[in-house]
């Protein structure tokens, strides 16, 4: 498996069936279902290799998660925040760090509670 340098990580959202993702050549979106995150991907465009996710992914919709966690091939790292948390503020780039050195292994992804109010 090919290391991803960080300025290969790329920004990725989940939607109903997977994480999707711009393809760093071109700039296609691509979606990883969830039950395919850790295996190998390419870009339906241009055919090259996708970067796994290797950063946080920001949890949108409390359905979005509970799909997530449900379907992931990977095991599933959360970390529910909120913006006035100063422990949240902190463990954050931490969080980063693990998402980049464990991508293909695990999947992290932050919840703020505030927003989404319902954990999970």
């Amino acid at each position: 498996m090919a290391e991803y340098d960080r300025k290969d990580m790329v920004a990725a959202e989940l939607d109903d069936r997977g994480v999707v993702i711009a393809c760093p050549a071109c700039g296609k979106k691509n979606r990883i279902l969830y039950s395919r995150l850790g295996s190998a991907t390419r870009c339906g465009q241009c055919k090259r290799d996708l970067p796994p996710p290797a950063a946080p992914i920001e949890v949108a919709r409390s359905a979005d998660f509970d799909r997530l966690v449900a379907a992931s091939a990977l095991p599933v790292v959360v970390d529910f925040w909120a913006p006035w948390c100063g422990p949240c503020r902190m463990v954050a780039p931490e969080l980063e760090k693990v998402a980049a050195r464990q991508a293909r292994k695990i999947l992290v992804v932050k919840e703020n509670t505030d927003a989404l109010g319902d954990p999970g």
